[in-house]
């Protein structure tokens, strides 16, 4: 509700599907930066892929110093000084919503663009807190109110903490046979490490400098990208012979577990939105999200009605929760509720 602060950057936090590659991350992330770039308020462009930016308190907040998977990527803009250009930064990110949603469709990746907000950071303009009595109820109640939330002309940059469900590979260690040969989980690992480049022998000792320059040894991408090669790998044993992994286990095809994120000792998903358009206000959002659900109707695998909603003066009233100065607590937590949050300061009266 604050207003917006001409701000000397931005920055745009790209996510590709769950499971993508570290250079196909990096591709979409240089596309981005090359065509923001073009804007003539654009000073600078940094590009963060597969790692954090160093975060300030917004960062802190919506915990971007965890982005370190090769899927996730940032860019981080600097504009030029607010008496040297005609727009205000909130015009700039706006443009630049308008362009990165037109270069990234038809890719599958989700972005945002993140602003310096204007008082204290939170998770997003638009927060709904999901709570249910298991794990499917939850995340089918999530993923029908992420629709919702796209389809409402005040929200932008939708997106929820869910993780989308993909394959990767793991090795399983039969015990027995590394025992034999007197060979510890600890050395499979360490090999493994070493071949696919996590493992770090040392760093480079340097006069100047604030971040360490690790040495990482790693095979070349054509071979550790191969499964049957890896099984080549040599592991030492303490009688001074090499075994190869293949004759140690096996790997084997899983599919990555779902993220489980936690508030007051309770299970909960978050489904996330910024607000834009003529009505660039979050509580305008939410009442057109609770129209919308008034409309389409939100209910649960289990067949219950989780929304149902009264108007007063200084609070919003929902069938299994209420809201007091800008948020709802949700009251059953054997039933399905939805919890708004949104960036209010709390009266005082």
């Amino acid at each position: 509700m604050l207003p917006l602060d001409n701000k000397p950057e931005f920055s745009v936090v790209l996510d590709m599907p769950e499971g993508s590659a570290l250079a196909v991350t990096g591709n979409q992330a240089h596309r981005v930066a090359d065509k923001l770039r073009r804007m003539p308020e654009v000073r600078d462009a940094q590009i963060y892929v597969g790692t954090a930016k160093p975060f300030d308190f917004n960062g802190m907040v919506r915990h971007y110093y965890l982005r370190q998977q090769p899927w996730q990527a940032e860019i981080q803009l600097q504009l030029l000084d607010k008496r040297e250009r005609k727009r205000s930064s909130h015009e700039i990110a706006v443009d630049a919503r308008a362009q990165v949603k037109e270069l990234l469709a038809g890719t599958g990746a989700k972005f945002s663009v993140v602003e310096m907000p204007p008082g204290p950071p939170v998770l997003q303009s638009v927060v709904a807190e999901v709570y249910g009595p298991d794990a499917q109820t939850r995340r089918q109640v999530a993923a029908d109110l992420t629709e919702i939330f796209t389809k409402t002309e005040s929200l932008v940059d939708v997106d929820n903490y869910m993780r989308e469900p993909y394959d990767y590979w793991h090795y399983v260690i039969e015990t027995e046979k590394a025992q034999r040969r007197g060979i510890s989980v600890q050395d499979i690992n360490r090999e493994l490490a070493m071949a696919l480049g996590g493992y770090v022998l040392g760093d480079v000792k340097q006069r100047a400098g604030h971040e360490p320059v690790n040495i990482v040894v790693q095979i070349p991408m054509a071979e550790r990208s191969n499964i049957s090669r890896l099984g080549d790998i040599l592991v030492g044993t303490p009688k001074g012979s090499s075994v190869p992994l293949r004759e140690l286990g096996h790997f084997e095809l899983r599919e990555e577990d779902h993220l489980i994120h936690h508030k007051d000792l309770r299970a909960v998903e978050y489904v996330v939105g910024d607000v834009g358009g003529k009505l660039a206000a979050p509580i305008y959002g939410m009442f057109q999200v609770q129209d919308k659900l008034m409309e389409v109707g939100c209910q649960t695998p289990d067949v219950i009605h989780c929304v149902t909603t009264s108007i007063g003066q200084r609070h919003l009233r929902m069938t299994l929760g209420q809201v007091f100065s800008g948020q709802v607590s949700g009251r059953l937590p054997t039933r399905p509720s939805v919890t708004w949050v949104w960036p209010l300061v709390r009266p005082l009266f």
